[in-house]
């Protein structure tokens, strides 16, 4: 991405992001959410609201990708720093109350696309719903919210990887295999669903933390391809590098895990080969979505760092 933007465009993102994590924002999630700043001009104190205000959706119980979309839309739909502390305040407010916080999310994010000026009326009508529904015993449907994340999850995967423990210096040498889980199944039995799922996802917008087709990022990309053919493997690339077995590049298959350095340091990227023959892999780029590139590309081979194989 860096070689491709305009210096000054770099500058005012990477000095937005210094000043996000000066201010007490985690830095792991100011790494992400400062990639929006190449889709538009974002202040500082927005990225440092955003990345903090993850920190505590997450902390509280909050999804992950729930969170993540949240940001995503207050980034796309300009909302104020104060309208963005009321949804995430509202979302943590129901995780406490234990309330089923994917379906209130997408109300919540459903409410503040048709009612953007006025998130606390926007909470306060919802809140209310949900009280009634929990006093009555009835759960609310699912609202025509397309977001970043699904309402309904999907069954457990039936093979789980655990990766294996990162070494002190991941960021330079590669983590060792770890054991493979019992019942691995064959590439060529998984290739042909697999393939067409993570095609299915062309065209998809980047959105940080995202896991749909309105929305995904690398990871979560090939993270949700092999659970649709109910392989599991961790959330974040750089564990993702701890599963499965090392593959040399002239030994690549289909449906290997490719992963690149793109931030010097460390994995920071990740996926999908899905031609080897001509070189070809899917991944999910911040500037341009869910695309198809080739391995060969000299910006990629200089940040390629190997590949692994979830499959036997």
């Amino acid at each position: 991405m860096l070689d491709r933007t305009d210096p000054r465009r770099i500058a005012d993102v990477g000095f937005a992001a210094y000043r996000a994590i000066w201010r007490g924002a985690p830095a792991d999630a100011v790494d992400g959410i400062a990639l929006y700043g190449y889709q538009k001009k974002i202040p500082a104190d927005s990225i440092a609201t955003w990345a903090s205000g993850y920190r505590d959706g997450t902390e509280a119980g909050v999804p992950a990708e729930v969170m993540a979309d949240a940001i995503h839309e207050a980034m796309a739909r300009n909302w104020s720093d104060a309208s963005f502390r009321t949804v995430k305040w509202a979302l943590v407010h129901a995780a406490r109350l234990g309330w089923d916080t994917r379906l209130y999310g997408a109300w919540l994010l459903d409410g503040m696309r048709k009612d953007p000026a006025h998130p606390g009326a926007v909470e306060a009508r919802l809140t209310q719903r949900f009280a009634d529904a929990k006093a009555q015993n009835t759960k609310l449907p699912e609202p025509d919210y397309k977001g970043a994340f699904e309402v309904s999850v999907a069954p457990p995967p039936k093979v789980v990887w655990v990766p294996a423990p990162l070494p002190n210096d991941w960021r330079r040498v590669a983590p060792p295999a770890p054991p493979p889980p019992a019942q691995l199944p064959e590439q060529p039995r998984i290739w042909p669903s697999l393939e067409h799922v993570v095609r299915s996802y062309l065209g998809t917008p980047y959105v940080w933390g995202g896991l749909s087709h309105s929305g995904i990022d690398c990871s979560g990309l090939t993270m949700t391809s092999y659970r649709e053919v109910s392989i599991g493997i961790p959330r974040v690339s750089r564990q993702q590098y701890a599963t499965g077995t090392p593959v040399q590049a002239n030994a690549l298959r289909e449906g290997d895990l490719i992963f690149f350095d793109t931030s010097g340091n460390g994995v920071s990227h990740v996926g999908m080969m899905v031609d080897v023959a001509r070189g070809r892999f899917i991944h999910a780029s911040s500037t341009h979505g869910v695309v198809e590139a080739e391995l060969d590309d000299r910006y990629f081979q200089t940040r390629y760092l190997g590949a692994r194989r979830v499959v036997r």
